[in-house]
């Protein structure tokens, strides 16, 4: 009897516990949660999209203040929500970079697609030594699941036209360092763009198959990421692997202009 008491008690307080935590949390916590960012009177001030279901069971509104100026945010914010682009570009110091939607099936990353023009009209724009673009699916990789990526050659072909320098993708869960080669694949120490494959942020790792042309460098065993300094004409890379890992890449490189 007396251990039937104990455990009642230890219940009780358990639920005591557990209903004074949720009355603190939706009292305190949550209402901060749903207003994070924002004064009251924003918070009850209208907004577009309020009239899509008048009468929401939860509202959330938040805020964020970014040290920059409206018209270097926008061209950010207007790309934000489904069925956008997903296409832009910015400069880093010295360099140029692009960043790239190839999910193809979705939006077009043929010659000729909009984003492919618009590709073409911002290098155009940008005369920059060094430019660097980035985007998910590898162009080329050695990997056994994915491959080579034959949607985003428009990509590359604008890209060489205009002299860049450096692409970074992922998908395939491996790490792999191509040399600089042309959008057909043949090697050009001149004015080939270099491709760093970093898919290693966590996912399973994939099998590799043999080397494709101009592979130099390839693992499948080490998560890491990539460090990246980018000098006026020059950049530097560097693989970290995780603790434990001793799979190491680095190595330094000159920009180059068009070919």
């Amino acid at each position: 009897m007396l251990r039937r008491a104990l455990l009642l008690t230890l219940l009780s307080l358990l639920l005591s516990a557990v209903a004074t935590l949720t009355t603190v949390y939706l009292a305190a916590i949550r209402p901060r949660q749903r207003s994070w960012g924002i004064d009251p009177a924003e918070s009850a001030k209208a907004l577009p999209g309020d009239e899509v279901i008048a009468d929401a069971t939860v509202v959330d509104t938040r805020g964020i203040t970014i040290a920059a100026p409206v018209a270097r945010i926008w061209p950010w914010l207007v790309q934000m929500g489904y069925g956008r682009a997903g296409w832009y570009s910015y400069d880093a110091g010295a360099w140029h970079v692009v960043v790239l939607n190839a999910n193809c099936g979705d939006v077009g990353c043929d010659k000729g697609s909009e984003q492919e023009r618009w590709l073409r009209a911002d290098l155009a724009a940008h005369q920059d030594d060094c430019t660097l673009a980035y985007w998910h699916q590898a162009r080329f990789s050695s990997d056994r699941v994915h491959g080579n990526n034959n949607d985003t050659g428009a990509f590359w072909d604008a890209l060489y036209d205009y002299g860049a320098d450096l692409v970074l993708s992922a998908h395939a869960h491996d790490y792999e360092r191509f040399a600089p080669q042309t959008p057909a694949g043949r090697a050009d120490p001149g004015h080939g763009i270099r491709e760093i494959v970093v898919g290693t942020g966590g996912g399973g790792h994939y099998k590799l198959g043999p080397a494709r042309p101009n592979s130099q460098v390839r693992n499948n065993s080490a998560f890491g990421v990539l460090k990246l300094t980018l000098h006026a004409g020059s950049y530097d890379w560097q693989f970290l692997p995780v603790a434990g890992k001793t799979f190491r890449d680095s190595g330094h490189a000159v920009c180059h202009g068009r070919p």
